[in-house]
């Protein structure tokens, strides 16, 4: 797969990560009744970067057995 593709690829999932978060946030149904759980939050000091997502894939993630 050519660099830039893999790296438009890579982008789109970091946003996708994002936006699934925001439904957890806002729109999920609680357990206990109403809708998102706002208290979850990236961890920026998990993964060492400014906005709590992962760096990179790692090689799980990318299919390598």
């Amino acid at each position: 797969m050519p660099d830039n593709v893999m790296q438009k690829n890579l982008n789109e999932a970091r946003e996708l990560s994002l936006s699934f978060l925001y439904w957890l946030q806002t729109e999920t149904p609680r357990d206990e009744g109403g809708y998102g759980y706002p208290e979850l939050k990236p961890w920026p000091f998990i993964f060492d970067t400014t906005d709590g997502r992962a760096k990179k894939l790692t090689s799980v993630s990318q299919g390598v057995s």
